[in-house]
C-alpha cells in the first residue's frame, strides 16, 4: 500500500511492512456491481500452471544449475558482490542492494533493471494468463508476539516490536481488512494426493465486479486481481516471467474431505544462497528495491471440503499458519528511501529514520555468523480462506504496476 502521510513516528516500520509487498496494491477501483461473493457463486474458470515460471538464468558464469518447472529453487553460484550490491539466489547475480532509480524514469512498459547501471529495458517475457483452482486469500495477518515459531525460526523481533507499538499491529491489521494488504496464496505444482511443489505470494486487490465482497470474511469466495509487480518484469527470454515471492513446500493431504492437510515449507534449513524469499518493492517513478527474507520458514493447516461443498482439485478451503523469518537490517534500511518524502521529512530525512529504526528495531539474528545481529526475526500468524483469481491488476499511465 501506499503509507498515509499523516502516519506518526511509531508507525513508521508498519508502513514500510505494509509497503513492502512484491507489488504495491493497486488503488482500489470504482463501486461496480458485485458478480459473486459466497461459495453458492458460479466459480470463475481458472486453469492451473504447469511451469511456475522460474526458468531465469543469470550470467553463464554465475548460474550453476537451472530451476526446475515445479518452482523449486535450485543451487546456483553466489559470486561475492562490489559494495553495494548483493546476490540474487535465483540467478546468481549482483544486483543493486539499495534503491534501485532510472533516471528519467521509465515510461511506456519499459522496467528499470536491478542490476547495476540503472537502465530502463523492454520487457520481453510474458505475464501469466491462467490460474490455479485453489488460491488463498489472508482474511487476517498479523504480527503479535505469542511465542509463534516456525520450523527452524527464531525469534520474533518484529513481533515484540509491534507489542510495543499498538499502531503499528493496528495498521496491519486494517490494511487486510481495507483491502490495502491483500495477499494471495497460489500453489504450483502442487499435487492432490500429496508431495512437493512451490506457493508463489502474490499482491492485489479486489476485482471491480466482487468489490462488495468481504475480504475478512471466511466464508465469502471474492475474485482478486494480481499486481504485475509480482513478476520480475526483466526476465529474459520470451518465456513466462519469473514470480518475486515463490516459496518450495510438501503438501499432505487430509486423510478425508472435510478434514485437515499440512502445508509446510519443511523443517530441515536449506542450503544457501537459495535459503531467501525475495521481492521486489516497487517505488515511485519505476523505481524498485530487492527485500529478501532469509531463512524462510512456512507452516500452516489447511481445512478440506467436505462432500458437496465446492473447491479446486487441491479441495483447500481454508487455512491458518505462520511464516518466519528474518530480514537484514540493511534492506530494512534500503527500503527506508522509498517511504514518502513528507514522512521522511517528519523523521529527520533518510538518516533520522534508520536512526529511528536502530533505536527500535536493533536486530536480533547474525546471518554471516561474524558475531553481530544483521537482521531482524519475524514471525506473521494469519488465515485464510479459498479466492479465485480473475486476472492482472492494470497498468498506470506511464507503464508501471
Amino acid at each position: 500500500m501506499r503509507p498515509d502521510t499523516a502516519f506518526p513516528r511509531c508507525g513508521m516500520v508498519a508502513a514500510l511492512l505494509l509497503w513492502s509487498a512484491c507489488g504495491t496494491p493497486q488503488p482500489s477501483p470504482q463501486q461496480g456491481p458485485d458478480s459473486a461473493t459466497t461459495d453458492s457463486a458460479a466459480t470463475a474458470e481458472v486453469v492451473a500452471h504447469t511451469n511456475d515460471g522460474l526458468t531465469a538464468k543469470g550470467d553463464a558464469d554465475t548460474v550453476a544449475d537451472a530451476t526446475a518447472a515445479d518452482g523449486t529453487v535450485a543451487k546456483v553460484v553466489c559470486p561475492t558482490c562490489p559494495p553495494e550490491q548483493k546476490c540474487r539466489p535465483d540467478t546468481g547475480a549482483c544486483v543493486t542492494a539499495g534503491v534501485a532509480k532510472c533516471d528519467p524514469p521509465c515510461v511506456g512498459g519499459l522496467v528499470c533493471r536491478l542490476t547495476p547501471p540503472p537502465a530502463c529495458q523492454q520487457q520481453t517475457c510474458k505475464m501469466p494468463a491462467t490460474w490455479a483452482a485453489d488460491v488463498l486469500k489472508l482474511t487476517a495477518l498479523s504480527l503479535d508476539d505469542s511465542g509463534v515459531t516456525c520450523s527452524g525460526g527464531k525469534g520474533n523481533a518484529l513481533g515484540k516490536l509491534a507489542q510495543n507499538l499498538p499502531l503499528a499491529k493496528q495498521l496491519l491489521s486494517d490494511a487486510v481488512a481495507n483491502d490495502q494488504a491483500t495477499v494471495l496464496l497460489e500453489p504450483n505444482g502442487v499435487a492432490a494426493g500429496g508431495g512437493a511443489g512451490s506457493l508463489r505470494w502474490l499482491f492485489g486487490t479486489r476485482a471491480t465486479t466482487h468489490l462488495k465482497c468481504d475480504p475478512t470474511s471466511e466464508q465469502a469466495f471474492c475474485a482478486y486481481t494480481v499486481s504485475q509487480a509480482c513478476w520480475d518484469r526483466t526476465t529474459p527470454g520470451s518465456g513466462p516471467c519469473a514470480p518475486w515471492m515463490s516459496l518450495p513446500v510438501q503438501w499432505n493431504p487430509a486423510a478425508g474431505p472435510g478434514q485437515t492437510g499440512t502445508l509446510s515449507s519443511g523443517k530441515a534449513p536449506l542450503q544457501p544462497p537459495g535459503d531467501l524469499l525475495q521481492f521486489s518493492v516497487p517505488l515511485a517513478g519505476g523505481a524498485q528495491v530487492l527485500l529478501q527474507i532469509h531463512r524462510p520458514r512456512f507452516d500452516a493447516t489447511v481445512v478440506t471440503a467436505s462432500a458437496g461443498q465446492p473447491a479446486g482439485p487441491l479441495g483447500w478451503r481454508q487455512a491458518k499458519g505462520s511464516l518466519c523469518g528474518a530480514v537484514p537490517l540493511a534492506d530494512i534500511d534500503a527500503a527506508l528511501a522509498g517511504l514518502p518524502t513528507s514522512m521522511l521529512d517528519s523523521l529527520g530525512g533518510l538518516q533520522g529514520a534508520r536512526t529511528f529504526r536502530a533505536k527500535l528495531l536493533p536486530g536480533d539474528v547474525d546471518l554471516d555468523d561474524d558475531g553481530k545481529n544483521d537482521a531482524a526475526s519475524a514471525a506473521l500468524q494469519f488465515s485464510a480462506t479459498r479466492a479465485v483469481i480473475s486476472g492482472l491488476s492494470p497498468l498506470d499511465a506511464n507503464g508501471n504496476p
